[in-house]
């Protein structure tokens, strides 16, 4: 697609290429105009940046993407990862200078025009992050810049990440003695309520009830017997509830079974009765309409039967639901049990681990040296993108490089040999 260009940009981008042609290779103008900078091998994570003299919108930014290749409009694709800055910039403008880019002009003319190779630049605009972790503020990646130091690195992460605990050691300990009778607390009311629960799902004798005795009023391990009485109450009015209602079903089956046997009675002698009148019928000594009624009644008898007969069985269908729900009651209920104990086991041990975890923390701070720096220990460890590493004291400074990461640990001296 051709170039539109202002005029005074064409005079500018010709005046740049006539200089360009005449007065030899441009001076960058970036961070790394040196020759370690030119020798700086590039990774994932720098951004180069593309400038032709004279030709503001023809600036390209070109992160290293990951697969290791810059991609721009102009320069194409090119290898980057593992190369020096200078190759890139060779490389780019052999391929610029081979280019005829097509330029129109204001006024409606068009001709193509060429970049002379001492008119392209590319110099590092932003250089890979390096990292700090460990005993810092601040763990993470930071920008690297020509001058970073090990020391200005630990200070951009915020300074070393443990020392402002013990600038109070005495307030520390009150904190962790606050946190760690807050965790003893929780640990006594999930004890409680664990062994409550097992005894839910076990019928076994609630094992706190001697301290439930010592216990103050509303303490964790007397709400929790109560508690446990209160289920009890409610599973044993459950259970009544249900053998009320089994009574009560088992005697409706008794009288629908009564009743049953006493229409199966009517219905045999309306049966008999209806062929004894068939009979006389037949000899011609009662009236037609008398045997009809007699019919009447035989159907009646049987449809009442059959109504019973069916009441029967659904009497018996809820009997034998509600046996078995007599029956799965208490199981269900252990079930609950089992399942809620498990949640509070974990949390219980979580409990005590946290608390495990604030008792070394008291005998840590108790255990302090009245001079915190001097008792510190602080090992800086610097690993470089090229595999070497530097290991420096707490007084010490190295350079960084693009991509090293900075490691910090902090020891005591009492630590050692504990």
């Amino acid at each position: 697609m051709p170039i539109t260009l202002p005029g005074r940009m064409l005079a500018r981008l010709a005046v740049a290429v006539c200089l360009a042609l005449t007065a030899g290779p441009i001076a960058a103008q970036s961070a790394d105009t040196s020759t370690d900078a030119n020798a700086y091998v590039l990774q994932q994570g720098d951004v180069l940046e593309l400038v032709i003299s004279g030709s503001p919108e023809l600036r390209e930014r070109l992160p290293i993407d990951i697969d290791g290749n810059l991609v721009g409009p102009l320069i194409g694709s090119i290898p980057a990862a593992g190369r020096t800055v200078a190759s890139i910039r060779e490389e780019a403008r052999q391929t610029l200078s081979r280019l005829t880019l097509p330029v129109v002009a204001e006024g409606g003319a068009s001709y193509d025009m060429r970049i002379h190779p001492n008119a392209i630049s590319i110099n590092v605009l932003e250089y890979r992050p390096v990292y700090v972790d460990g005993d810092v503020q601040n763990p993470g990646g930071y920008p690297f810049a020509p001058g970073l130091t090990v020391r200005r690195a630990i200070a951009l992460a915020g300074g070393l990440g443990i020392a402002s605990r013990f600038l109070n050691p005495k307030q520390e300990f009150l904190q962790e003695y606050s946190r760690m009778a807050s965790l003893s607390a929780r640990r006594e009311v999930l004890a409680s309520r664990a062994e409550r629960l097992r005894a839910e799902a076990t019928g076994a004798r609630f094992q706190s009830s001697e301290t439930a005795e010592k216990d103050a009023a509303g303490g964790p391990a007397e709400i929790e017997m109560d508690l446990l009485a209160l289920r009890n109450e409610q599973l044993i009015e459950s259970e009544q509830a249900l053998r009320a209602a089994i009574g009560k079903t088992g005697e409706q089956l008794l009288a629908l079974r009564a009743q049953f046997t006493s229409e199966e009675e009517g219905e045999t002698f309306d049966r008999e009765e209806l062929e004894r009148l068939t009979e006389a019928m037949q000899a011609g000594s009662i009236t037609s309409s008398r045997l009809n009624d007699q019919r009447r009644r035989l159907n009646f008898s049987t449809s009442n039967k059959a109504d019973t007969m069916a009441s029967i069985a659904l009497t018996e269908r809820n009997l034998i639901e509600l046996n078995d729900r007599l029956a799965q009651t208490r199981l269900k209920a252990r079930d609950i049990a089992f399942e809620k104990l498990s949640d509070v086991s974990m949390q219980l041990a979580e409990t005590e681990a946290s608390l495990e975890g604030s008792r070394r923390t008291m005998m840590y701070l108790g255990g302090l040296p009245s001079d915190m720096r001097d008792a510190a220990i602080t090992t800086i460890r610097v690993a470089y993108p090229d595999g070497s590493e530097v290991l420096l004291g707490a007084g010490e400074d190295a350079d960084l490089r693009p991509g090293a990461l900075v490691s910090v640990e902090i020891r005591f001296g009492f630590d050692h040999g504990g």
